[in-house]
């Protein structure tokens, strides 16, 4: 994933973010999919987006932590 891709998905609130690593999760399953029947050619596909979706979850993670500490001050 590249920088500005990260930015735009910090800049996300959490339930379109949510959708996003629901997709995907979807289509890290498809690729899995695609390389145990012999279709993907790139095989290190499964493993970039994989990492991306890490990172998604992340940031996620973050925002949602962030939220609980500005509700637990007021």
């Amino acid at each position: 994933m590249k920088k500005t891709e990260i930015l735009e998905i910090k800049k996300m609130e959490q339930k379109p973010l949510l959708v996003k690593i629901k997709d995907a999760q979807k289509n890290i399953l498809g690729l899995i999919l695609d390389k145990s029947t012999g279709k993907a050619t790139n095989l290190k596909v499964v493993k970039n987006k994989r990492k991306d979706l890490a990172q998604m979850m992340t940031i996620l993670r973050q925002k949602q932590m962030l939220f609980e500490l500005e509700n637990k001050h007021e």
